[in-house]
């Protein structure tokens, strides 16, 4: 839902090939179940044989099978522009890839991506380098180039004291600073990957797009913040 709002605030029609199906709230994460492959296949080809993709948004993939799917839909149909938001865990702290599929993803989907966006977790998680400053976010996005991604933006949001993220590629590193507001809506990541493609689709720079993008979420953050603020 987040992806679709996101890329029709951009001026994109969404398609969506459901990977699972979730028992969640706000608060709480009670059951994942992965989507059935061969209808996930069938989903694909529907919405790639309409016409021309001006680009893939990955999100949740669920488990190693469709992982492998996804790769081998690519290899026969090409895409033209690949972001990739690994999740791996949710906000509850429930798994969203089974370890067969955080393997395959790896090996088969990060070549595939024009950007992968992984928060603190998701880069330590595919690299094994625990990110707390620029240094290590540096490191951590070289591993990830290393991986076959063209370009990575390492999200420290969680660390503590305002957000900064790192956009890193082979001939690039560069900060993004803010400021903290003071509320945690979920569904930032996911609006934010989504932003990030749409602005590349219509032409943006990589930076440029990251940069449009994080102030255009962070205007979102900022009205959900006040509609929820209590009146005085």
């Amino acid at each position: 839902m987040a992806d679709a709002k996101t890329f029709h605030h951009f001026g994109f029609h969404a398609q969506a090939c459901a990977t699972a199906f979730t028992a969640q709230n706000s608060q709480s994460f009670a059951r994942l179940q992965p989507a059935n492959a061969d209808l996930f296949r069938e989903q694909f080809l529907a919405i790639h044989n309409q016409g021309e993709i001006a680009g893939y948004k990955i999100g949740m993939m669920a488990q190693g099978e469709l992982v492998q799917l996804l790769a081998e839909l690519f290899q026969s149909n090409p895409p033209r522009l690949v972001v990739l938001d690994p999740v791996l865990v949710s906000s509850t702290g429930r798994p969203l890839l089974d370890p067969s599929g955080q393997t395959a993803l790896k090996q088969l989907l990060l070549p595939w991506a024009d950007l992968v966006t992984p928060n603190l977790a998701e880069a330590y998680a595919l690299t094994g380098i625990r990110v707390a400053d620029a240094a290590t976010a540096q490191a951590a996005g070289q591993a990830l180039l290393g991986l076959g991604a063209k370009a990575a933006l390492i999200k420290g949001g969680h660390l503590v004291g305002d957000p900064v993220d790192w956009l890193v590629s082979p001939s690039l590193f560069q900060t993004f600073s803010g400021t903290r507001i003071p509320h945690d809506p979920r569904g930032t990541g996911c609006h934010l990957s989504s932003a990030i493609l749409a602005l590349m689709a219509q032409g943006q720079p990589l930076p440029a797009a990251v940069s449009q993008a994080k102030a255009w979420l962070a205007g979102l953050i900022q009205k959900s913040y006040a509609a929820q603020s209590p009146l005085l």
